[in-house]
């Protein structure tokens, strides 16, 4: 007798730690619900910012260009972990034309290399700080290099960039696959600048183009970052569950036994 009940608390404490350690290794997730800084920029007043706007417009329209800049804090807790998804959302909810985003449109979302600054300027009521097609946080224009992107428009690279191809039609999310970078940012291997939204390519004739929500917007939906990840403190955590598991396995264990012995 005693030997089955060891053999079914064997088996019992395995099951156990198997399925606590499935579910420490499948990890965790959350959502970033809202960006920490947003804001289009355009080729057309290159030395305004529009870092309040409620909207950010992507597109472009005859060699007129817009692009969006979006940027989420990342959370401590994902300081070293494992990225096994991370997906960036924007929602479109106007179009320029009635034709939108036609079939054929490809829509890049890319990792930016420097850093930038909001600014508080919106459509109608343009100010001269913050990020602009020209300088990562007004300066002078071009008057002077100081606080000049590296080339107008914005300092990214095409490296694990992600795009989504038309056709859409407003309202409705897209969505980019942003692993890598998510996992860069996590890892330390650069810094976190957010990412550039733009048109690929930026052809603009006839008119392309339409407005997102920005964290401003009280009409459309802001921008959001989901990330499911695996913590670096995996094999910790799992320790603290033992006793746990320890507890149950001992009532298992007193429960069988009684239910042998009679």
């Amino acid at each position: 007798m005693r030997m089955l009940e060891n053999v079914v608390l064997g088996l019992l404490c395995t099951s156990i730690l198997t399925l606590l350690f499935a579910a420490n290794v499948q990890g965790a997730s959350l959502t970033l619900s809202m960006s920490s800084q947003d804001a289009p920029i355009n080729s057309t007043f290159p030395d305004w910012n529009y870092g309040a706007n409620t909207y950010l417009d992507i597109g472009a329209t005859f060699g007129i260009f817009h692009r969006a800049l979006v940027q989420f804090n990342l959370p401590p807790e994902l300081s070293g972990a494992t990225i096994t998804s991370a997906t960036l959302s924007l929602y479109y909810g106007s179009p320029w034309t009635a034709g939108g985003f036609p079939a054929g449109t490809i829509i890049r979302a890319c990792r930016v290399t420097h850093d930038w600054t909001e600014g508080t300027g919106k459509t109608g009521a343009h100010t001269l700080d913050g990020v602009t097609w020209n300088e990562y946080n007004y300066f002078d224009g071009l008057t002077t290099a100081t606080n000049d992107w590296s080339t107008t428009g914005g300092d990214y690279t095409l490296t694990d960039s992600s795009t989504v191809t038309g056709p859409f039609t407003a309202p409705v999310w897209m969505s980019w696959t942003v692993t890598n970078i998510v996992q860069g940012w996590a890892s330390g291997a650069y810094p976190n600048h957010g990412f550039l939204i733009k048109l690929d390519p930026e052809a603009g004739s006839p008119p392309i183009g339409g407005g997102f929500g920005s964290k401003e917007s009280t009409i459309f939906l802001p921008p959001k970052l989901e990330i499911t990840y695996i913590a670096p403190t995996g094999v910790p955590e799992l320790a603290v569950t033992v006793p746990v598991v320890a507890s149950i396995a001992t009532a298992a264990y007193l429960i069988i036994k009684k239910r042998i012995s009679r």
